[in-house]
């Protein structure tokens, strides 16, 4: 299994949302977090250590990501989604954006083979 975790900033709509997608994809263990401390689940190191790809929602969480946890995510792909904090979770606007940035992503995994 993949171990895929979104991350956004507070874990309420965004990364959640993303999660709830990836769920049940074959071959894909999905999970979410938040950077910030008041986050729903927020990032810890055990979260990082986890996940054999991070996609943050915007590129500043990325960057944070890899400057708190540099060791760990030492040879991981993070990523930037680029997504915006416009939208509720669920939002079928958030989902379709989702899938389109995730797209690429899902291709290589399966090209890979390390996912179905």
């Amino acid at each position: 299994m993949l171990k895929i975790l979104f991350v956004c900033e507070a874990n309420h709509d965004r990364s959640p949302t993303a999660e709830d997608i990836y769920r049940n994809y074959p071959g894909i263990e999905a999970k979410s977090a938040g950077r910030a401390f008041y986050a729903t689940t927020p990032i810890d190191a055990k979260l990082a250590e986890w996940a054999d790809v991070i996609f943050c929602m915007e590129d500043y969480q990325k960057d944070d990501l890899i400057e708190r946890f540099s060791g760990i995510l030492k040879g991981k792909e993070v990523v930037d989604l680029d997504i915006p904090d416009y939208y509720y979770r669920g939002d079928a606007r958030l989902q379709e954006l989702i899938r389109k940035r995730m797209e690429p992503w899902i291709a290589k995994f399966k090209q890979e083979g390390l996912i179905e």
